[in-house]
Parts: C-alpha cells; structure tokens; sequence
C-alpha cells in the first residue's frame, strides 16, 4: 500500500516509514492537495531544478520536484527533472520560468510540460 508525505505530498512504498527530505511520518491517506499539483517545467538537470524551485518559491509559489512516476526519486527521464505546481499557480509558474529563461537566470534547455 502506498504511503504520502503530508508535507511534500512525496509518495512511498508501503516498507518506508519517515519521508527522507520532511523527516515526518508518512500516512497511507492521500494528501487532498496531491490531485492538484500539476507538472509545469521539465528542467535540464537536479541543480537547475532546485534553481528553479527556489525561485518560484522566492515569487510566492508553492514548487516542488514532481512526485508522479518513480516514487521516492526526482521525476527523470528524456526531458529531465519535473517541477510542480499547483493548478491555480501554473499559469504564473510558466510565465516566471519563461521571464527567468529570457534573463539568464536558468538556461533554456529545459522544457515546458503541457498542463
């Protein structure tokens, strides 16, 4: 049975018992939350992702590295680590990336995911 982190919505397999990043308890009941986080940008790398999220953070939005797919690791694969939002801040969430990549402050090698 799979197990939630009620602060980073972070999704378990039933064996782990503290989430690694929170080091709080994990429940077997699904954060309400969880269903509105949405996949907003596909970053280059870790760094860039943790770039990422620290900036949008610093902006007032509430970003954090994908937990659908592999439970328990950075969402990964050809278009590189994913960061979500939730639904309501998406729209801002890209047009901060976007600002961010046209200043320099990220490269542009990542990617935007369709939400």
């Amino acid at each position: 049975m799979t197990k939630y982190c009620p602060a980073c919505f972070g999704e378990f397999k039933d064996n782990v018992s503290i989430c690694p990043e929170d080091k709080i308890e994990l429940t077997h009941k699904k954060p309400a939350e969880f269903d509105k986080l949405v996949d907003v940008y596909a970053a280059s790398g870790e760094i860039e992702a943790e770039r990422i999220i620290t900036f949008l953070r610093d902006k007032g939005i509430d970003a954090r590295e994908s937990t659908k797919g592999i439970s328990q690791l950075p969402v990964t694969g050809e278009m590189g680590f994913c960061i979500a939002v939730f639904r309501n801040e998406a729209k801002r969430a890209k047009e901060i990336i976007k600002q961010a990549r046209k200043d320099g402050v990220i490269s542009e090698n990542g990617n935007f995911l369709t939400v």
